[in-house]
């Protein structure tokens, strides 16, 4: 696994991105508070998997907090969907089951 510790600073203006591959998929890993209320932040990229250090401002890492927290809660949506879509058709491929006579006491 290749790993590459760089000091980047994040944008003011975006998301932290990746300082190998530029990808906005970065993953924090650790968070150290300053005195001064600004961020340094280990992250790893999951593409390139290049780990950097980041210094972030109070207000930077507050939205970058928010997007870790609203990419959480779509891919909780997704899973929950996705799980839900299995379900169903599991369900609905047992009742056929039964209904083909396929499904026999001495099979449970």
């Amino acid at each position: 696994m290749p790993s590459d510790q760089a000091h980047v600073s994040a944008s003011s203006s975006s998301v932290p991105a990746c300082s190998g591959c530029l990808s906005e998929l970065v993953q924090p890993l650790e968070w150290d508070q300053e005195e001064g209320g600004g961020w340094h932040v280990l992250v790893r990229c999951p593409e390139c998997f290049r780990l950097s250090r980041l210094r972030l401002t109070a207000q930077q890492a507050r939205k970058f907090r928010g997007t870790m927290e609203e990419a959480a809660h779509s891919l909780e949506s997704t899973a929950d969907m996705l799980d839900l879509q299995v379900f169903r058709e599991t369900y609905i491929g047992f009742v056929q089951a039964l209904r083909d006579g396929l499904v026999w006491p001495m099979d449970f």
